[in-house]
């Protein structure tokens, strides 16, 4: 080639030699750049190459994932991917070059890191085809958002004790009503007789009437605000007290009774030792569901309804069972009894009866099982851990 073919550009080597030149100029440029804009980018960062290894890394992107500086260079991007995705993440990533784009990822699914402690980063990732001398290199952009997860859990948590809390007090105020349904007849009733003994001027009849009219009606607002002192269980202190289990078991069956022509035959067989120490509200809840199931499930086949509640002391722990003789539980539903709105028949009530008496037990850290024979009647069983008396 002569010298004015060599100054007219046709030295073909030496072209292909400066645009190499310029590329790799032009790649030194990019590089650069991207270095320099890492390191003042506030946000975590790394470029990757197409081979998964990490070229460069900015320091909150080591913090974050808990590297020391200069550290993560050179080593594959896998090492920040769980374990248990790091086979599959080269196939996502080839499958990611073939039509790379701006995209983040990590919305609409979960999606994590792993730091070099082995701690779990829950992230948002912002991936960023880079062209560097005519190959795609990824950038990434990592976004930490532990703190909105941690903040979706807490409301997530919130709604379910929201929920919680309205069917509970929707419970609750049917537990109410149907509580006070049997209290205030027994008061119609002995007001009625009252009126009655007035025309005849039975003064002495009149004045016992009234007092137990008075009883009733105290012993009835006195299991309203039981009522609402279990609704707050949870959310406010219940004492422990000591009381005589025996005597609570006497009121509530009055209360349930007292306006019935023929109630059942109650047997006490208790064998705990008076007193125990729990709270007294939650005791007489449980003990006034249980009662009032095995009252509902009368069998009017049998010549007497009998109800029988046993009790005995194993160390801390109080045990109690109510049993009747009544129509039982078919055996495909007992499995179901304790389940929240559940109801096995037309006598049912709202379904939630069992369900919080299964609720306050666990509550106390105790538990409650049930065993019956249709035809033959039902036993429910439960314990109760007792309070220990404080100094």
């Amino acid at each position: 080639m002569t010298d004015q073919q060599q100054r007219n550009g046709f030295d073909h080597g030496g072209a292909d030699r400066r645009q190499q030149a310029r590329r790799h100029s032009d790649s030194g440029h990019t590089m650069r750049e991207l270095d320099t804009a890492l390191k003042v980018c506030p946000m975590p960062l790394l470029l990757v190459d197409p081979t998964g290894r990490i070229l460069m890394a900015n320091a909150p992107l080591e913090a974050l994932f808990d590297y020391a500086p200069g550290t993560l260079s050179g080593a594959p991007v896998e090492c920040l991917v769980p374990e248990e995705l790091r086979s599959r993440h080269p196939g996502l990533r080839t499958a990611y070059l073939r039509r790379p784009a701006k995209q983040v990822i990590g919305r609409r699914r979960d999606l994590n890191g792993v730091s070099r402690t082995g701690r779990t980063i829950p992230l948002e990732l912002g991936l960023d085809p880079v062209q560097i001398n005519g190959v795609t290199h990824v950038l990434v952009a990592a976004l930490d958002i532990s703190e909105r997860k941690a903040m979706e859990v807490e409301r997530e948590q919130k709604n379910r004790e929201l929920e919680a809390l309205n069917t509970e007090l929707s419970s609750f105020a049917n537990s109410a009503s149907h509580d006070l349904k049997a209290p205030l007849s027994s008061i119609t009733g002995l007001l009625s007789i009252c009126i009655e003994d007035l025309d005849g001027a039975d003064a002495g009849e009149v004045r016992h009437n009234l007092h137990r009219a008075l009883e009733i009606s105290r012993r009835s607002a006195a299991k309203v605000e039981n009522v609402l002192a279990i609704a707050r269980a949870g959310r406010q202190f219940i004492p422990a007290e000591a009381f005589p289990i025996g005597a609570e078991i006497a009121a509530i069956w009055r209360d349930l009774t007292s306006a019935m022509t023929a109630p059942p035959e109650l047997t006490l067989d208790l064998h705990h030792g008076d007193p125990v120490r729990t709270e007294r509200p939650t005791f007489n809840m449980i003990m006034d569901n249980l009662l009032s199931n095995a009252i509902r499930y009368a069998d009017a086949v049998k010549t007497r309804h009998r109800i029988r509640i046993a009790s005995m002391r194993k160390g801390g722990t109080l045990w109690i069972s109510v049993a009747d003789n009544g129509l039982g539980i078919a055996k495909e539903h007992l499995p179901r009894v304790f389940n929240m709105f559940e109801r096995l028949d037309d006598r049912s009530g709202d379904g939630m009866g069992l369900s919080l008496v299964r609720k306050q037990i666990e509550r106390l850290g105790g538990r409650i099982s049930a065993e019956s024979r249709e035809g033959a009647g039902t036993e429910f069983t439960f314990s109760l851990p007792l309070a220990q008396e404080t100094s």
